[in-house]
C-alpha cells in the first residue's frame, strides 16, 4: 500500500479533489421522497436515496410525524348527530328552587302571581308607579275605578253632554278623562273619591280648568 498523503488538504476536500476510481461513476436512482429519477455522481460508497437536501429533510420530517401520530385500532368511533349547542349535549345545571307569591295587588286589587319576589305588593310596575304618585298626594286613579266611572256616566261628557268615543287614544283631544266636580284648588285636601269624579272630554276638562274663565254651565250651554 502506498503511504497516505494529504497534500495540505483535509479528508473531505482531498476526496473531492482526488476521488478514488470507484466513486467517479454516475449513479442512477429514484428519489425516495419525491419519486423523481435522478442521475448524480457517486460521492461515497453508500447509494443515494434523495435528490436534494430539501427533499431528504421533508421526507424525514413526515416520517417522524407519522410515528408520533396516534393510530386508533379499536372499534368505530361513536357518532352523535345532535348539534353542539343542543340542550342534551350541555352539562346539567342545578336549578335553584323558585318561590311563587300570589295575592291581591295593593293598588288595583287584582289577584296576581309573581316568581322570586317575596315582598312584591303590586302586580306590575305601572301599579307601583301609581301608588308612589298617590303617596306624594298626586291625583291617581286605578284603571278599575276609572272605567267604572266611565260606565256609570254612560260614556257621555258631563260638561257638554256629548257622547265620548271609547276607542280614541288617551292623547286625543276628545278622549275620555276624569273631571273633579269640586276642583282640587278649591280645598286644601282635594276629594278624589268616585262621588267627586265625572266623565269629561279632554278638551272640555282643559277649558273648564278651575272655572277661572269658563264654568261648567258655560260648556253645557
Amino acid at each position: 500500500m502506498r503511504p497516505y498523503r494529504a497534500r495540505g488538504l483535509c479528508s473531505t476536500h482531498y476526496n473531492q479533489k482526488h476521488p478514488s476510481p470507484g466513486l467517479r461513476a454516475i449513479e442512477v436512482f429514484v428519489c425516495a421522497g419525491c419519486g423523481a429519477r435522478c442521475e448524480k455522481r457517486r460521492d461515497s460508497r453508500r447509494p443515494r436515496r434523495y435528490c436534494s437536501l430539501t427533499c431528504r429533510t421533508d421526507t424525514q420530517w413526515r416520517e417522524a410525524r407519522a410515528k408520533k401520530a396516534l393510530v386508533y385500532v379499536g372499534p368505530v368511533w361513536p357518532r352523535c348527530d345532535l348539534p353542539v349547542r343542543h340542550p342534551a349535549r350541555q352539562p346539567v345545571r342545578r336549578l335553584k328552587p323558585r318561590v311563587f307569591v300570589s295575592g291581591p295587588c295593593a293598588w288595583c286589587g287584582e289577584v296576581f302571581t309573581i316568581v322570586d319576589q317575596v315582598t312584591a305588593r303590586y302586580c306590575s310596575d305601572r301599579c307601583s308607579r301609581y301608588a308612589a304618585r298617590d303617596r306624594s298626594d298626586r291625583f291617581v286613579v286605578s284603571d278599575t275605578v276609572r272605567f267604572a266611572i266611565y260606565e256609570r256616566d254612560g260614556w257621555v261628557c258631563q260638561l257638554c253632554f256629548e257622547p265620548v268615543d271609547p276607542g280614541l287614544p288617551a292623547s286625543d283631544t276628545w278622549a275620555a278623562t276624569l273631571d273633579h266636580i269640586v276642583c282640587q284648588s278649591w280645598t286644601e285636601e282635594p276629594d278624589h273619591s268616585p262621588s267627586n269624579l265625572r266623565l269629561a272630554h279632554r278638551w272640555c276638562n282643559s277649558v273648564r280648568g278651575d272655572e277661572r274663565y269658563f264654568t261648567a254651565a258655560d260648556l253645557a250651554a
